[in-house]
């Protein structure tokens, strides 16, 4: 059956149409598309934190990132 309203379907379908098992299957498809992002998402994480870290050490977040990282101060407040 076409979908596209061009081609002469002139009444909606799908849940509207009393079709649900289509919407059933969008939304497993939606569900599926989920969890191959989360499950992406942490697969690149978790090589991302074993090559390079995800986080800096603490000390170096409480000294300041410029200084640790750059060796210089972004701001003086010594003044």
């Amino acid at each position: 059956r076409v979908v596209n309203p061009i081609f002469g379907v002139g009444k909606p379908v799908g849940g509207l149409d009393g079709h649900w098992g289509q919407v059933g299957n969008q939304l497993v498809g939606v569900l599926v598309s989920w969890g191959f992002a989360l499950v992406g998402t942490i697969v690149l994480l978790k090589i991302v934190d074993l090559l390079t870290g995800l986080r800096v050490p603490e000390d170096h977040e409480q000294e300041g990132l410029d200084i640790t990282q750059h060796g210089e101060e972004a701001y003086n407040l010594e003044s």
